[in-house]
């Protein structure tokens, strides 16, 4: 019998203990146990993610922060310098310097290593603009300070891509096509869902070529745990089935040798 737990925090114990500490049940009954931690960004993804795959080369960037700080958490964490102390609609981008996040732009895609976003799950759909976006949604305000702060936000993520993508000839940035990372097809970068993750810091990844991914979505395609729910015998009540084409599975498992470990290989 093969047996495939995947599992987020109980109590106490990350997804990654947890999915091990179950998966000792099925072992001591003779079955094949594949163990899997799941989690949101924060420090539980983190584990799990080194625990399923040490090596990868993608550059993830936290998208957990709410409001005009996360913003320019996000803008510093890219590259970018001589960012204001508090970010408004309205910002400057003249003043901001450039350089040292286009080059990082520039050596990511010469190494071909992605730039990735992760949010959480509920976060993957958000807009920056729009009725559904950060002001459109904003119960707080009046009607003429939700449209004011929606143009505002417009206006920003358009001339934060001019910054990162235009150049003499005025072309968008590589990746800023409809239906891609960088725009929709009505040619609003506020548009495109996950723009608006982590208070707009998803704007900002999108903006550098990159996209915006649940941390669970990365975990669970980085296991391909779609093709391994459907080789299992049997799945954890927490077990999660998604909705993508996988190669053949990888991901840690718990060998008879050593019940605890989280990095042998699959069935």
């Amino acid at each position: 019998m093969r047996a495939l737990v995947a599992a987020g925090r109980i109590g106490d114990h990350d997804g990654v203990d947890a999915a091990v500490l179950i998966g000792r049940a099925w072992r001591s009954a003779g079955a094949h146990v594949a163990a899997l931690g799941l989690a949101e960004p924060g420090a539980d993804w983190a584990r799990a993610h080194r625990a399923l795959c040490p090596d990868d080369p993608a550059h993830y960037l936290s998208l957990t922060g709410h409001g005009p700080d996360a913003i320019v958490a996000a803008m510093a964490s890219v590259g970018v310098c001589n960012l204001p102390r508090h970010w408004s609609p309205t910002v400057d981008m003249s003043a901001m310097d450039f350089d040292v996040a286009l080059e990082r732009q520039r050596q990511r895609r010469a190494h071909g290593v992605e730039l990735v976003g992760i949010c959480a799950a509920d976060q993957t759909g958000q807009l920056l603009t729009g009725p559904l976006g950060l002001a459109g949604t904003r119960g707080d305000l009046g009607l003429a300070e939700r449209l004011g702060l929606d143009r505002g936000l417009e206006h920003w993520a358009q001339g934060l891509r001019a910054a990162v993508g235009s150049g003499p000839t005025g072309q968008a940035p590589a990746g800023s096509g409809p239906g891609s990372t960088g725009e929709d097809a009505s040619g609003l970068p506020g548009r495109v869902p996950g723009s608006g993750a982590g208070g707009g810091a998803g704007a900002v990844v999108q903006a550098f070529g990159g996209t915006v991914r649940s941390g669970v979505d990365v975990l669970a395609r980085a296991a391909r745990l779609e093709q391994s729910i459907a080789r299992a015998t049997w799945s954890s009540p927490r077990a999660m089935s998604l909705t993508w084409t996988t190669g053949a599975a990888r991901s840690p498992t718990m060998s008879p040798r050593s019940p605890t470990s989280t990095r042998s290989r699959w069935w």
